[in-house]
């Protein structure tokens, strides 16, 4: 799998207002009425509940977060395992919050103390969910490769130095390339020189980049607060990733160790699938006399004639994710039928055109744009009313309604003063306003789209067709944008909003739903522990990749993309606008032509779903079509759908119901049979590892 998975070169109103259709009837646009679709979680509240910001569940909250943000670097890039995190249903914080359900609850119990509450329990786990953000691809991955990479990259490619030097000297350690900075940076330390990891040059860097930082990461979380109202009950989407967990989080009955989802044998029916499937292809690898169950598939020797070797690779070979089958029952049946069916008619469209010169691939980024401002657009308008509503309370000075984190007001001029702070960061380092705007702008609506995407369909790996910096490059004549604007929009681009698979907003908002666990009068303390919970993954997290880097070298460290592709593309793209010829007025008017195709494509599917009670298609297929992630799922979302279909048609509702818990199993045998072999890999230090989800 290419370590790129981003890229693919990749209402209801609120009650004051009158609905717009019957009360009985669904919002067309709206997609949890189905079936068996998840709704709020009976409400089994202990004595003890009210408890839920307790000393301990801050504690351990805290001791986890530090715990994740160490170890996830040392897991993914020196034991090379399963990543920790790599998603939004993390197999580390899972398996973690596993053991705490499974062991921890119980020993307590037995011991006659006071077993974790839910609510203690939803404290502790989004704690850990927030700080997912950090450790890896969501942050720290590419953070300091992008400050010291590209002095190293200017030794082997001198034409760029130019470029490198529009870095700010006050952004960086060193700009030598001879320094032992960078020398050591690459290489690592010699273990038989006393020479200590170096500190006091990074200091000033780190602070004034950890105000960029703090900015953004504030933009996410304050977002995803102001949707929160929306998403959750005006539109009732369903969080999959949110409410499963709860389920499971459930206190047990009076006198039991385990709530009534753990101890349904139908659960672990459905647990047992992955695991025995799992630890066969783990012994496999070791020892290759162990029969397994392959899961994966490649039919491209039976598709090499005309015009059928047209169709994509990802058609044709894959591989089966059983969580992925698992999430498919809880997501709205229009979604997951329209994810495997447009991804399907795109690949037959190639091979349809493979005919002609018309070529697919030229503008499919392009088109990608206009279908994701159009999306955005869209979901603008359905939230018009409770974004209005948003903007009045913070001017009025409203008080703090009962389930929110904070009053609009805080929530609306902390986004307003963040996107402020990144806004003015980007300028100083060098970015012409409008660009740097236009950058956040854009940064803006990808992680707005996933996490709305995440939280309807409860797709734990999801990815964009583009990124901002492409947006720029095709949208806007080369000559408009200057060199500095152009470096820093392919840093920030990449750093911050291009390897979206481990994002921020989506466990944020994910974290706020399952935050309807803790008492209303906690909810705003609950939610300053979570921007302290992201402070210290930030410090803990990066002082570890600052330490594993010198100590192991970034040679060493098996992560190219992130070390030496990253830095080198943002400069060779930058080198090209400022020096190539592709400014040609032509070629933006084209991009703008297949932008707008892109629109009224997505505009079609919206409208249709408002206008046309039966309509089967949704926007979501259009905008994940052509991305990496859903090349990975396809097929398993497809198998997911046709078994749900088929249960549905011969099993009628009881046995939908009943057959919830089954695939729940498999979602919960997924992630404890990962944690294991994540484990195994940890105790041999990386010689013995298998790994499941993709990475």
């Amino acid at each position: 799998m290419p370590d790129n998975p981003g890229a693919n070169p990749p209402f209801r109103t609120p009650p004051a207002i009158p609905a717009a259709r019957p009360p009985h009837m669904p919002d067309p646009l709206s997609s949890q009425f189905l079936p068996g679709a998840m709704v709020e979680r009976r409400n089994l509240k202990r004595p003890d509940d009210r408890a839920a910001l307790s000393h301990r569940s801050i504690t351990i909250g805290l001791l986890l977060v530090v715990l994740i943000a160490a170890f996830t670097p040392y897991n993914d890039y020196i034991l090379q395992n399963s990543p920790f995190i790599g998603n939004h249903l993390p197999i580390g914080i899972f398996f973690l919050m596993a053991l705490l359900v499974l062991i921890v609850n119980p020993v307590l119990q037995f011991f006659k103390n006071a077993p974790l509450s839910t609510g203690e329990l939803v404290v502790i786990v989004t704690m850990m969910l927030v700080s997912a953000a950090v450790p890896s691809s969501g942050l720290m991955r590419y953070l300091e490769p992008m400050l010291v990479s590209p002095f190293r990259l200017v030794q082997e490619a001198p034409w760029l130095k130019n470029i490198a030097n529009l870095i700010p000297s006050w952004l960086v350690p060193t700009k030598d390339p001879a320094s032992p900075l960078v020398s050591n940076y690459w290489l690592g330390l010699d273990p038989h020189q006393t020479t200590n990891i170096p500190i006091l040059p990074f200091i000033l860097p780190k602070l004034l980049w950890g105000i960029l930082i703090a900015a953004i990461l504030s933009m996410a979380m304050f977002l995803a607060a102001i949707f929160r109202k929306q998403w959750v009950h005006h539109e009732r989407l369903t969080y999959p990733l949110a409410t499963i967990p709860l389920e499971l989080l459930a206190a047990p009955e009076s006198g039991r160790f385990y709530n009534r989802l753990w101890r349904n044998p139908v659960l672990w029916a459905g647990a047992a699938i992955p695991i025995l499937m799992y630890t066969l292809a783990g012994l496999h690898d070791q020892f290759p006399g162990v029969p397994f169950i392959k899961l994966d598939f490649d039919f491209r020797d039976a598709f090499t004639e005309k015009p059928w070797n047209a169709l994509p690779y990802h058609i044709t070979s894959g591989r089966l994710y059983l969580a992925v089958v698992g999430i498919c029952f809880f997501i709205p049946s229009e979604i997951a039928f329209s994810l495997w069916f447009f991804l399907a008619i795109n690949a037959l469209a190639r091979v349809v055109f493979s005919q002609t010169p018309v070529d697919l691939d030229q503008h499919e980024s392009t088109r990608a744009m206009g279908i994701y401002i159009g999306y955005f657009a869209g979901l603008l308008w359905l939230a018009r009313f409770h974004l209005r509503h948003v903007v009045l309370s913070a001017f009025r000075r409203t008080p703090r309604e009962d389930n929110e984190v904070a009053s609009y007001r805080t929530l609306f001029f902390g986004w307003l003063i963040s996107t402020g702070v990144a806004l003015l960061w980007l300028i100083v380092a060098g970015m012409n306003p409008l660009v740097a705007a236009l950058l956040l702008f854009l940064g803006t609506v990808l992680i707005t789209l996933m996490s709305r995407i995440v939280a309807e369909t409860g797709l734990f790996f999801v990815g964009p067709m583009w990124w901002p910096s492409d947006f720029i490059k095709h949208l806007f004549t080369w000559r408009l944008i200057n060199a500095p604007s152009m470096l820093w929009t392919q840093i920030t681009s990449r750093i911050f909003f291009q390897d979206l698979r481990e994002t921020l907003m989506p466990f944020a908002s994910d974290s706020l739903r399952m935050g309807q666990e803790v008492p209303s009068a906690q909810r705003t303390r609950w939610f300053k522990y979570l921007f302290l919970a992201l402070a210290v993954s930030v410090l803990v997290s990066g002082s570890m990749h600052h330490y594993l880097s010198y100590s192991y070298g970034r040679e060493a460290i098996n992560d190219r993309w992130a070390t030496v592709q990253m830095p080198f593309d943002a400069m060779q793209e930058t080198y090209a606008s400022a020096n190539g010829s592709a400014s040609d007025r032509g070629t933006a008017a084209t991009s703008w032509g297949h932008f707008g195709i892109g629109s009224v494509l997505v505009a079609v599917l919206m409208i249709g779903r408002v206008l046309v009670v039966s309509w089967p298609f949704h926007p979501i297929g259009l905008v994940l079509m052509g991305s990496w992630p859903l090349k990975v799922f396809w097929f398993s979302i497809f198998l997911g759908w046709l078994i749900k279909m088929l249960l549905l048609h011969y099993g009628g509702a009881l046995v939908f119901r009943r057959a919830r818990p089954f695939f729940i199993g498999l979602i919960v045998g997924e992630i404890l049979s990962a944690g294991a072999w994540m484990f195994v890999g940890l105790m041999t230090h990386g010689h013995i590892r298998f790994t499941l989800l993709p990475s």
